[in-house]
């Protein structure tokens, strides 16, 4: 949840894969608002949120944005091919409630 851990493994050169479910929104939290407090949001969705692979390429790492459903094993097969960290920024339907268990 933090940029400045890309940072770090930029620093240690280590190979790591983010993947970002980019909901415009923090997902966990707005499913909770509207679980509990009945429907009522605050603070958790974004209108503007950034390109998180455009944020990655800043810190020195491979960012890959995934826009459609075809797009990700190929994105997922050059993160695992890469010798450097990359973040795949996932788009996700904001309306579509994820299953936690």
């Amino acid at each position: 949840m933090l940029s400045s851990e890309l940072a770090v493994n930029i620093e240690n050169n280590a190979p790591i894969l983010v993947c970002i479910l980019n909901d415009s929104q923090l997902g966990i939290d707005n499913l909770a608002q509207r679980r509990r407090y009945g429907g009522r949001i605050i603070g958790t969705m974004f209108s503007r949120n950034p390109d998180f692979a455009k944020l990655a390429e800043a810190y020195g790492a491979n960012g890959i944005r995934v826009e459609r459903p075809d797009e990700f094993r190929p994105a997922v097969e050059e993160a695992l091919n890469s010798d450097r960290t990359t973040v795949l920024d996932v788009l996700v339907d904001p309306q579509e409630d994820p299953v936690y268990s």
